[in-house]
């Protein structure tokens, strides 16, 4: 566990301390909710040209959005391009309000961002706090059960026969004894896409975004999410072989399996829940099935052509 950790003197302040009145304009609007809990976000611009990311958590509670706080700026001490983050109260409801960072979101994958993202994943290393208790059962809970919003079991035993077969798969590895010993000495995104990677210029990355998520973990999750989100980024086999070889090279191999099996769980669930995202339904099962057979047999092959 990290010690001596940092206190922020912009948690748990004010919206008009946090944005004092005059200047600002609303410049861009980002509707939708996050995982069920956020009312999308608003890019705010300053007159002076400071630019911030507000995010709506309604009648949220504070604490659990300043321990996000706290957790992105160990995050950022450890060299991670995360936001400068403020947790601000209104009323009953809770912002998050991130400095806008630069660059491009969903940037075309290359060698050398591959390489940085891996590298900022390592820096994730060591720095859990006392929510590592949790996680052994919020990832048995996603595999057995589901979690609302996020891992939902419903959307798979409604809509194929392979996506309730996966489903099988999954609340099986859920009920192993290996969930219950997996361990969780690492911050995490949990949500570690290109969509939240920004670049500047695709080769190093400027910034990583929408930490809602942030929690203690096994940054082994991390790897995972980004492993099987590459295959329908870009079709280099190339590339798809480096991010999985530094998936394969994390933790051990029972916490890939479990970590394997939440991810695609996940991502299914996203795309039958999402009309028209890619890759589509169908594929994602697909590559769902190519996933869990390489990470059950340590091996990287290439993924099946579409």
């Amino acid at each position: 566990m990290a010690q001596n950790r940092p206190v922020l003197p912009k948690i748990g302040v004010t919206l008009e301390d946090a944005l004092p009145a005059g200047g600002w304009t609303l410049a861009r609007s980002y509707g939708g909710s996050v995982h069920g809990t956020s009312q999308g976000a608003e890019l705010w611009v300053s007159s002076t040209g400071r630019r911030v990311i507000v995010k709506h958590h309604p009648e949220a509670p504070i604490a659990l959005f300043e321990a996000i706080g706290q957790r992105i700026e160990m995050l950022r001490t450890a060299g991670v391009p995360a936001p400068v983050t403020t947790v601000a109260q209104h009323g009953a409801d809770v912002l998050l309000i991130h400095d806008y960072l630069p660059g491009r979101s969903d940037p075309v994958l290359t060698p050398s961002l591959i390489d940085d993202l891996v590298d900022i994943v390592e820096r994730e290393r060591g720095l859990a706090d006392d929510s590592a208790t949790q996680w052994p059962e919020l990832i048995q809970k996603s595999l057995t059960t589901g979690i609302d919003g996020r891992n939902e079991h419903a959307s798979l035993e409604s809509f194929s026969a392979d996506s309730r077969e996966l489903l099988q798969r999954v609340r099986r590895v859920g009920r192993d004894p290996s969930v219950r010993r997996l361990t969780a000495s690492d911050l995490v995104h949990c949500d570690l896409h290109t969509v939240n990677i920004l670049s500047v210029d695709g080769r190093r990355v400027s910034g990583i975004i929408d930490w809602d998520g942030i929690r203690a973990g096994d940054r082994a999750i991390d790897l995972a999410k980004l492993a099987f989100t590459s295959l329908w980024k870009t079709h280099h086999a190339a590339l798809h072989e480096q991010i999985w070889h530094a998936f394969l090279s994390s933790s051990n191999h029972d916490s890939r399996v479990v970590y394997m099996h939440y991810v695609v769980l996940g991502q299914v669930n996203w795309v039958i829940r999402h009309a028209g995202m890619a890759p589509g339904p169908a594929r994602t099962l697909e590559l769902s099935a190519w996933a869990l057979a390489v990470t059950e047999r340590d091996e990287f092959s290439p993924p099946p052509r579409s």
